[in-house]
């Protein structure tokens, strides 16, 4: 009877770890035959990661990582910059992608969600984007999975996955044919049921700096954590979305490095698993939170389990009504002379504005302006990358709306250039005479 407890005990030991969920960060052009594998599962060897290819076939460029994970009892293996899924069916890796399409998903975040793989971003065709993408194993091609609210032009190097839901934070917008870049410190979350996507905002703001998007050295999705060490020599550290508090901690390390990501990653639940100069270390992101250097810690939002009394809502509730009924008091009494007032505004901003546009044609014969040139016109300069593109958009409407009820046409085109068609110019319809 001893026997067979101990029996059942070990086969289901050996199913739950042949079950367990793991990721590796596997790099394979520094792969050689000394790099220590002991720490990884049993089904790997040395012959199973050379069989990997070292040169992305497509673009004749070294692999420079590749996203190593399991879906039940299947391995697969893919990289960013590629849509190959590579598959180990015992003795060789095989590729399930059987398209042509390549090079849409640099610095792609790869994902297990309901026992499929997924592809989150970054780059493409020089834009950032946050398109989601879903590998369709009964067709052999990767999907586009549409989504709501998605963020224009956004990417980022630092996402992570709780549950039915993936936060990125510390994004940027870049388009390199325009030359428009710029970074985002708030971010966005994806809700993976419903296919929306909402913002998410910080209460204030945490320790990134200039060109932080562009200097991460290590990036790594866990199970109660997602982490990304910062590699700028002024500022290193690591940054820690808890996603059981909802918090986004930084704890700083001026010495050095938390670890130094080697050539296999091995990660499961919260720890880490890799080499450092021959030897084996374990992080264990759970052990960081007994330490006192967190340098910061800042809520991104509130957690949906936060227990408020009724009493307290019913406050909310009495004090929002009363907030209601004063403010639309006060907008019926002013509505009439704000009216008058905006009326004003317009005819002042479109006077002023077709005078300057006058001064332009009488110097160049005609006014055809890239985005800069319109920004300059419109005195918007001095604002932020969204903000600009938001105000542009809001004064272009006000313009046109003035300008067609005299000579019913808009004032301001958008024209793609003549001398470079990827970029829009914005043409004023108006003569010399």
């Amino acid at each position: 009877m001893k026997k067979l407890i101990i029996l059942l005990g070990l086969m289901i030991s050996l199913y739950s770890k042949a079950d367990e969920s793991f990721k590796i960060i596997f790099d394979r052009s520094n792969f050689s035959d000394s790099t220590n594998i002991s720490f990884l599962p049993n089904e790997f060897s040395h012959d199973m990661l050379f069989k990997l290819p070292v040169n992305d076939k497509h673009r004749s460029t070294p692999i420079e990582n590749y996203f190593i994970t399991n879906i039940q009892d299947k391995i697969y293996a893919l990289h960013s910059g590629s849509f190959d899924v590579m598959l180990w069916n015992g003795s060789d890796w095989i590729n399930l992608y059987k398209a042509s399409y390549h090079g849409y998903n640099f610095e792609a975040f790869f994902f297990v969600y309901e026992d499929n793989l997924y592809s989150l971003g970054t780059y493409g065709y020089w834009l950032t984007h946050s398109n989601v993408l879903k590998f369709n194993f009964d067709a052999e091609v990767w999907d586009m999975v549409i989504t709501r609210n998605s963020p224009e032009n956004y990417g980022s190097y630092f996402v992570g996955q709780i549950g039915d839901t993936l936060i990125s934070i510390f994004g940027f917008n870049l388009n390199e044919s325009t030359g428009d870049r710029s970074k985002i410190i708030d971010g966005h979350l994806l809700d993976l049921k419903n296919k929306t996507w909402s913002e998410v905002g910080l209460a204030e703001n945490i320790v990134p700096v200039e060109n932080f998007f562009l200097e991460y050295k290590t990036r790594v999705d866990l199970k109660d954590y997602t982490v990304m060490e910062n590699r700028l020599d002024t500022q290193k550290g690591l940054f820690v979305i808890d996603k059981i508090n909802l918090e986004i901690n930084f704890f700083a390390n001026e010495d050095g490095y938390f670890f130094h990501s080697s050539v296999l990653d091995y990660i499961v639940d919260n720890k880490i698993t890799y080499e450092e100069y021959g030897i084996v270390k374990t992080l264990n992101i759970d052990s960081l939170f007994m330490k006192e250097h967190i340098t910061s810690s800042i809520s991104l939002y509130s957690p949906e389990n936060k227990v408020t009394s009724n009493l307290l809502i019913a406050l909310y509730i009495t004090l929002a009504l009363i907030i209601i009924i004063i403010a639309l008091l006060v907008i019926r009494r002013k509505r009439s002379s704000y009216g008058e007032i905006e009326s004003d505004n317009l005819i002042s901003l479109y006077s002023e504005t077709l005078e300057k546009i006058m001064l332009i044609i009488n110097e160049q014969g005609e006014a055809t302006l890239d985005t800069s040139e319109l920004n300059e016109l419109l005195e918007i300069t001095h604002m932020t990358y969204d903000a600009q593109r938001a105000k542009r958009a809001k004064l272009i409407n006000e313009l046109n709306y003035s300008h067609n009820l005299i000579h019913n046409c808009n004032l301001i085109e958008r024209r793609r250039n003549p001398k470079d068609k990827r970029q829009i110019a914005y043409h004023m319809n108006i003569s010399k005479g």
